[in-house]
């Protein structure tokens, strides 16, 4: 579970697993881009997200909870 404005999911970690959401809300942001305009996307139940380190790659997007998240 993650409280809404938690970052629980972060770009550039060599480290992790497979992140799905089962409730709730999260932020989707990129980690190449500006940070004045970055581009996010809005993740809901069913999103999953977290495969690059698993074939030894770095994160490329980080994941903020919006919404109380499970």
């Amino acid at each position: 579970m993650a409280a809404s404005g938690t970052e629980f999911m972060h770009a550039g970690d060599e480290n992790g697993g497979l992140v799905g959401i089962a409730q709730g809300t999260v932020e989707v942001s990129f980690e190449a881009g500006h940070p004045d305009t970055r581009a996010i996307y809005l993740g809901h139940a069913g999103f999953w997200s977290g495969y690059k380190p698993l074939l030894g790659r770095r994160r490329a997007i980080s994941l903020t909870a919006r919404s109380e998240t499970l």
